[in-house]
């Protein structure tokens, strides 16, 4: 057990890009999804590669599909960008996790865990099946469906914290995303990991989700 995370008695985390990889054709699907989106809303770019293309060109420079969108005065940029998450077709790029199925049972022996993604809980079934992991592996879950309001504005982190009655700093929350996962965690008391990539606000960042048991077991 890594002593910083010795207090923790609930464990949770986020879905997408967290309890299985991004991939570049993962990416792709997406960003073929949000270019369809904005071709709605922009049918001035006449195609959906030609808005894919002035996407990509402006993710590079701010960073954020949020923020090419609201550039591009795309009305709800968040809610868009969440909702090509979901339902861009990835189905069949997410793989089993045997190891991590193994991990999260160990996990269970001692902790609650809970769940907390922006997918529909049809979906989202769907995809923890895919890695090979029951939905009853966690205690608790909340699914898009059951969320009133993104994660972002931490109003789900504070209903978890009603849930489990266990004090905020005795929570630590996974996630792959600074702005709708690590900051709201953060900002109410709780722990958090980052997955998949180096992000300098939260307390701990891993390459996969696989190397938590180094940490939390």
């Amino acid at each position: 057990m890594f002593e910083f995370f010795k207090e923790v008695e609930v464990i949770g985390f986020d879905l997408d890009h967290t309890l299985y990889p991004t991939k570049p054709e993962i990416n792709d699907r997406i960003q073929n999804e949000i270019a369809r989106r904005l071709l709605i809303e922009r049918p001035d770019f006449e195609s959906i590669s030609v808005a894919k293309s002035h996407f990509q060109y402006m993710y590079k420079e701010l960073g954020r599909g949020s923020l090419v969108l609201k550039e591009l005065s795309i009305e709800n940029p968040d809610k868009t960008i969440e909702e090509s998450l979901v339902t861009a077709d990835i189905l069949d790029l997410i793989d089993p996790n045997p190891s991590l199925v193994s991990l999260l049972y160990k996990l269970k022996e001692n902790k609650i865990l809970f769940l907390m993604t922006s997918s529909p809980q049809r979906l989202a079934v769907i995809k923890l099946d895919k890695i090979g992991i029951s939905p009853t592996t966690f205690n608790y879950s909340l699914y898009r469906d059951s969320l009133e309001s993104n994660t972002s504005d931490g109003k789900p982190f504070d209903a978890i914290i009603k849930i489990t009655g266990k004090s905020a700093e005795k929570h630590v929350y996974i996630g792959d995303r600074l702005k709708s996962d690590i900051l709201p965690a953060k900002n109410i008391g709780m722990k958090t990991i980052a997955i998949g990539s180096d992000i300098e606000e939260a307390d701990l960042s891993l390459n996969s989700i696989n190397d938590i048991g180094a940490y939390l077991l």
